[in-house]
This record gives structure tokens, sequence and C-alpha cells, in this order.
């Protein structure tokens, strides 16, 4: 592999730890719920937020720009 190779590598591999943490944020939302209904909502929320980010930065990528995001958004 080259160095830029390597590079690309790590970078997707960041974006699939986000995404983990976000489903785990997603699981942990009905432990969470039962101690403190503000503190399942927050677990919620921030599931999803890290989700979506970790979504849009893998489109972004696939695409080599923008334009991929765009694209999507005509899609729906």
């Amino acid at each position: 592999m080259h160095y830029g190779e390597h590079a690309i590598h790590a970078h997707y591999m960041t974006v699939l730890i986000f995404f983990f943490l976000g489903i785990m944020f997603l699981l942990l939302y009905p432990l969470l719920k039962e101690r403190s209904k503000a503190l399942g909502y927050t677990a919620l929320t921030s599931g999803i937020v890290i989700m979506l980010c970790s979504l849009y930065f893998v489109i972004i990528h696939m695409s080599g720009s923008s334009e991929g995001v765009l694209r999507l958004f005509r899609i729906f």
C-alpha cells in the first residue's frame, strides 16, 4: 500500500468507528430512559446525529465532492 491508500483506509475506519458509536448510543437509549427521560432522549439524539454525520462523510468521499450530497437530495 502507498501512503495515500493508508490515509484513505484510516479515514474510513474512523468513520466506521463513529458509525458504531452512534449505534451504541441508540442501543443505550432504553437503559438510560429508565433512569431519566432526558438522559434517554440525549442518547437517542446523539446516536442519530453521530450516525448521520458519518454517513454524510461517506457520501462526500465516495463522490469526491459535495455533489454526491446534492445528488442524494435530488433523489428524495
